[in-house]
């Protein structure tokens, strides 16, 4: 009986570690500050220590995430661009070279997604700006 449990448990554990393992820059689902209507890709962690958010009368933030070196900006702005529009943000424009930046707007709203690989080669720099449109 009890080994009977154990085998169904193990089999339970199996199935949800399996389940985990996606693709790269599918859409994360965080436990900590992420804003609703903003993605963040997988492999992302979040740097408490280098954002601020602030929602009162209106939103402005950066949030800052760091992820494997192996991801290459393209590949990380290339989800955004597909992801942004499915959560209702227009894509206004993108800039830069080296440190990458899009822009979306969404009502009164404007969405800087700024993607650089870091000096150590070994990390790549999300920071996800949210302001009033000017």
């Amino acid at each position: 009986m009890i080994a009977r449990r154990l085998t169904g448990l193990l089999v339970v554990c199996a199935l949800v570690g399996c389940a985990s393992t996606a693709r790269p820059l599918k859409h994360k689902q965080i436990e900590r500050l992420q804003l609703a209507d903003v993605p963040v890709p997988q492999l992302f962690d979040f740097q408490k220590q280098d954002s601020y958010i602030y929602n009162q009368s209106f939103r402005s933030c950066e949030m800052v995430y760091h992820g494997p070196g192996w991801l290459r900006t393209q590949k990380i702005l290339d989800f955004y661009t597909s992801a942004m529009p499915a959560a209702a943000w227009q894509f206004v424009r993108g800039e830069g070279v080296g440190t990458r930046t899009l822009i979306f707007r969404k009502g009164d709203e404007e969405c800087l997604v700024f993607a650089r690989p870091m000096r150590d080669d070994e990390t790549v720099e999300l920071v996800i700006q949210l302001r009033p449109r000017a």
